[in-house]
C-alpha cells in the first residue's frame, strides 16, 4: 500500500469500528485492493445487524481457505 492508501485504510477501519463496535473483516485473498476499499466504504455505511452477518460470512470464508490449504484442497 502507498502511504496515502495506508492512511485511508486506517481511517476507514477506525470509522468502521466506531460505527459497528467490531473490526472490519474480509477474506482478503478473494479480493483485489480496490475491492477491499470499496467493501470497507460500503459496509461502513450499512446496518450493524447486516454487517455482523457479513463479518461472520467472511470468517467462514477465511476458515474454509485455511482448511483447504492445510488439507491440499
Amino acid at each position: 500500500l502507498s502511504r496515502e492508501e495506508l492512511d485511508e485504510m486506517q481511517r476507514l477501519n477506525r470509522v468502521y469500528r466506531e460505527r459497528h463496535g467490531f473490526p472490519f473483516i474480509i477474506a482478503v485473498r478473494r479480493h483485489s485492493r480496490q475491492q477491499i476499499f470499496e467493501a470497507l466504504r460500503a459496509r461502513t455505511a450499512g446496518s450493524t445487524d447486516v454487517e455482523r452477518r457479513a463479518a461472520l460470512e467472511q470468517i467462514g470464508l477465511i476458515t474454509r481457505g485455511r482448511i483447504d490449504a492445510l488439507v491440499g484442497g
